[in-house]
């Protein structure tokens, strides 16, 4: 992401298969803003854009994680139609 001919960020989004929803979906993996940039609506406008893309590329759902005690990003994802989910994030570390 720019802001005034400054890189202020970046977005990355990964794609699988579910055949839960039955096409393809995405997790946002990473959605970052410099703290110098941030409360200036850049968060935001990624949002839009990925929103955007996602109907483009007939994306059927969009995943995140965030930190519980993050709620500033939050509420910008709620600002956003994310809803919160009631499934458990897991992992399994192989190395």
């Amino acid at each position: 992401m720019e802001s005034d001919y400054k890189i202020v960020g970046y977005i990355i989004l990964t794609f699988v298969f579910s055949f839960e929803y039955l096409g393809r979906i995405a997790f946002l993996d990473e959605l970052y803003v410099t703290e110098t940039a941030r409360g200036k609506g850049i968060g935001s406008k990624a949002l839009e854009f990925v929103k955007a893309e996602s109907h483009k590329l007939s994306l059927k759902l969009i995943y995140l994680e965030v930190e519980p005690h993050n709620t500033k990003a939050q509420n910008l994802y709620l600002a956003h139609g994310f809803e919160m989910h009631n499934r458990k994030l897991m992992r399994l570390k192989t190395k």
